[in-house]
């Protein structure tokens, strides 16, 4: 994930118990060992039918330099493999695949066609967030609200414009507290060629949802003036000229560069909510999220931040279970949901209001 600002010295850092750590070594030697099961069952079936078709053309032919392209072919193959069977000779002995048959997984089922190491892989990640995720952050917030799956309407903010639009979507990890919500979304399209499938990332970030105590009778609209969340400007601008939306500047000059202010009604509204606290914030933040933006509507908020990356994403390979770091996604979600208090009480402020904050946050 990109830097998201403050020092991580501000925040708590991650002391897992006797029990989370153990769940943690198990969850990641499970990943290692699924992984590795799986890429030599798809070498030795590979193996085997190139095998066989090599051998035949070789009979048939009886050429001396299939013989050697079959011999690379093997030697690739072992090759290849050295990996996974070093990865399960270190891995397996300890590996005890018990700790993944728990209330959570208990009725979940093998699909028709799913290879038993995939459905294997679906039971660590479901342990991974009743068993990890949810003990670890609760710790940190007593009144949180942990879901495995997305919960944001994709469509409606897609149509909003703050999100692109896009083929298919993955949404992963909502989390709320105290009235602000977090969540995971990647969002991508695929196209096909000679050369296979191949994924276009629209958006992998966050999604941000709270409600203010004041409500705007005009939408307003807050965009980084980059280029934004993978969109074609066209859209964007297609979506505000199709609502009739007037561009607004602040008082800012550097807030006037990085963002653009677009509101249906009322423009004073704007200036209601952009007081100079928010827009600092919003500077601030920009400095290390550059691609983002914000859709109030009524008294939501709705918030989406480009980060190229997934906080508390379970790991669905080796390399990934290998280089995982629960303490960074944990920092990063206490910065995120800082942040997001933060500009609800800016949005939110008075005059009284805004001199708290501005005490509060020096």
């Amino acid at each position: 994930m990109q830097s998201t600002g403050p020092s991580a010295s501000r925040y708590k850092q991650l002391v897992l118990t006797s029990e989370e750590q153990r769940n943690f070594d198990m969850i990641k030697k499970s990943i290692i060992v699924q992984t590795a099961q799986a890429n030599l069952k798809m070498m030795l079936v590979s193996f085997i039918v190139f095998g066989v078709f090599m051998l035949l053309d070789l009979i048939a032919k009886e050429e001396m330099r299939f013989w050697v392209i079959f011999i690379i072919y093997v030697l690739i193959a072992v090759a290849l493999s050295i990996r996974d069977i070093i990865n399960l000779q270190k891995y397996r002995k300890d590996y005890d695949p018990s700790i993944f048959d728990n209330d959570q997984t208990a009725n979940m089922k093998k699909d028709m066609f799913e290879y038993q190491s995939d459905f294997q892989l679906r039971k660590v990640k479901v342990t991974y967030v009743s068993k990890m995720l949810i003990p670890i952050l609760t710790r940190a917030y007593p009144n949180l609200k942990v879901s495995e799956q997305g919960m944001f309407n994709i469509d409606y903010l897609s149509q909003t414009a703050i999100l692109p639009k896009r083929e298919f979507t993955k949404q992963y990890l909502h989390l709320e507290h105290d009235g602000i919500a977090i969540e995971n979304a990647y969002l991508f399209n695929e196209y096909r060629d000679k050369n296979g499938t191949h994924k276009v990332t629209q958006f992998d970030g966050q999604i941000f949802g709270f409600k203010i105590d004041k409500t705007l009778s005009s939408d307003l609209y807050i965009f980084s003036s980059d280029q934004w969340l993978g969109h074609e400007r066209t859209e964007i601008n297609t979506t505000i000229k199709f609502k009739q939306y007037q561009k607004v500047d602040v008082e800012s000059v550097k807030f006037n560069k990085q963002f653009e202010v677009y509101v249906n009604g009322n423009a004073e509204e704007a200036f209601y909510l952009l007081n100079p606290y928010t827009i600092d914030l919003l500077n601030k933040f920009h400095e290390h999220n550059s691609k983002m933006a914000i859709y109030i509507h009524g008294n939501w908020v709705y918030f989406v931040i480009d980060t190229r990356s997934t906080v508390f994403q379970a790991p669905e390979t080796s390399k990934a279970a290998e280089h995982i770091d629960l303490n960074k996604d944990f920092i990063t979600i206490q910065y995120l949901f800082d942040f997001g208090e933060t500009l609800r009480r800016c949005l939110n402020a008075d005059a009284a209001d805004i001199a708290a904050i501005d005490q509060a946050h020096k």
